[in-house]
């Protein structure tokens, strides 16, 4: 695809017709060649936000994940969040825990029998931190 097809790409959705005013996903569907990349940029009055831009690394952090080309691999810094979670004190508390521990499930063997405890008590009225509950969190 080229630089310029990228520009105009358009999409239809019920809400209607869009077309991008920027490069979508950065630069991953652009030429390989960076000073045809920026060039182009700016003939076509298009920007790159320098703090979203990285050239030249070996891995990089998206959405809560490590990318690289021998894995994706948890963020450690989300995984940091996760593990000082202080226990939670109401459903509502559980709710955003199991929110964000559930993110990784797919990095978590029997991530649903592990945090089953946990589920039930987001049950009606069922909120009743125990000792099960305690090691599952």
């Amino acid at each position: 695809m080229h630089l310029d097809d990228i520009a105009k790409t358009t999409f239809r959705t019920h809400h209607g017709h869009f077309e991008f005013p920027v490069i979508p996903f950065g630069l991953s569907n652009a030429p390989k060649h960076l000073s045809i990349v920026l060039n182009a940029l700016r003939v076509h009055q298009l920007h790159l936000k320098r703090s979203k831009c990285s050239f030249g690394v070996s891995s990089v952090a998206y959405l809560g994940h490590v990318i690289s080309a021998s894995d994706v691999a948890m963020d450690t810094d989300k995984v940091a969040a996760v593990t000082s979670w202080l226990a939670p004190r109401s459903a509502h508390g559980l709710w955003g825990f199991l929110g964000l521990a559930s993110y990784y499930r797919k990095f978590i063997h029997d991530f649903g029998f592990i945090a089953a405890p946990l589920t039930r008590l987001l049950q009606k009225d069922a909120f009743a931190w125990d000792d099960e509950a305690d090691t599952a969190f």
